[in-house]
């Protein structure tokens, strides 16, 4: 579990960084310190936080993360929201609490705190600061219990849809993600706009914690030209901000090689791509993936072409399919289908019909045609 794992790193590298957060960084060891004063004031029963049950929480960057794992270590599944109305809209029927910060309900506000009933636990900002915190021996069996956390699909359908991402295969995720080479010790990853209810935002940095590398995070409304200045080896890019860096007058370049890029979530020009190579980005991959599974098809950036033709990764098998499930020919259009690994997602939480109508027989139908 992440948890062991973060534990591990401070027996081994405890001075490594862990998280730079809007430039302040964050040891492992000092980390873990965090993650156990959040346990330890999450327990206080005056707050009253229940034992069972999904916490949303409202808040975001190293916070967000603090709350999210001492919350997971507690046995309580976990979901992330950027505000009220969009817990509410989750649906969950055992949503137990939402928990926040001071900070936070001051920038996104309680506009719908009565829309449905659930707690509202506020925490003072700097809630992790705590200076009384023992760190457990390596014998401690205290996380013997794991909350899950869920991850959900942008409701461009009118609906959100929920996928669960099981702890037991959270490792494995990010040993994937290191054969794929996403990941190793030395790694520092700038995910930039990529919320944790996406499968990028939230395995990305899970998997770097896994292998005691570094994730940036930035989400101020200078992160696209600040950039370069912490050095990361990977930057993972929406279209928007691929489009936003490339208007960017000038960039600092690292004095040891510059980052690979990945651009996902959406179509970008080949114009950008372009200018993005002129800046010194020689390294630029168009991906695609989804929420319900990750990481399945890319191409390297090389032309024009490339940002239509992509192959799956060595892992992954991908049929272009007609109406009857029969396999295509080539050049023939058909609905896309990738073959499931057992670490992705095998349906929706809580919706059957949703489910019956992307998932079968160990396939998922992303929605998409292609040849």
């Amino acid at each position: 579990m992440i948890f062991n794992s973060i534990k591990y790193w401070v027996s081994q590298r405890p001075n490594a960084v862990a998280v730079i957060d809007h430039d302040v960084k964050v040891t492992y060891y000092e980390f873990s310190r965090a993650i156990h004063a959040t346990r330890n004031l999450l327990s206080h029963k005056e707050l009253g936080l229940p034992s069972r049950g999904v916490v949303a929480i409202m808040s975001s960057g190293f916070p967000m993360w603090c709350i999210q794992l001492a919350l997971r270590s507690m046995g309580l599944d976990t979901v992330f929201v950027q505000n009220l109305t969009a817990a509410a809209a989750l649906n969950f029927k055992d949503l137990a609490a939402v928990v926040t910060t001071q900070r936070d309900i001051a920038v996104r506000g309680a506009d719908s705190r009565l829309a449905f009933a659930c707690k509202l636990i506020t925490l003072p900002d700097g809630f992790w600061r705590a200076t009384d915190v023992t760190l457990p021996e390596e014998s401690d069996s205290q996380f013997n219990i794991f909350g899950n956390h869920f991850l959900y699909t942008s409701g461009t359908t009118g609906n959100y849809k929920k996928v669960m991402s099981d702890w037991r295969f959270e490792r494995r995720i990010a040993e994937r993600f290191a054969r794929l080479g996403f990941v190793k010790e030395d790694t520092i990853s700038h995910v930039l706009n990529f919320g944790a209810h996406t499968s990028l935002g939230y395995r990305e940095p899970i998997s770097a914690w896994f292998f005691g590398a570094t994730i940036i995070i930035d989400e101020s409304s200078d992160a696209v030209s600040n950039l370069m200045r912490h050095y990361p080896t990977k930057i993972r890019l929406t279209p928007d901000i691929a489009y936003n860096l490339a208007k960017q007058e000038k960039i600092e370049k690292s004095a040891k090689r510059m980052p690979e890029i990945s651009v996902g979530g959406g179509f970008v020009s080949y114009k950008i791509l372009q200018q993005l190579n002129r800046m010194g980005f020689v390294h630029v991959t168009n991906s695609f993936g989804s929420t319900e599974c990750s990481r399945t098809l890319y191409s390297l950036v090389d032309s024009e072409d490339s940002l239509v033709w992509l192959q799956p990764y060595p892992d992954r098998q991908v049929e272009i399919v007609d109406e009857d499930g029969r396999v295509c020919k080539n050049g023939q259009e058909g609905k896309l289908r990738i073959r499931l690994l057992d670490i992705d997602a095998s349906g929706y939480f809580d919706d059957a019909e949703a489910t019956a109508s992307a998932f079968s027989d160990g396939w998922f139908y992303t929605g998409d045609l292609a040849i």
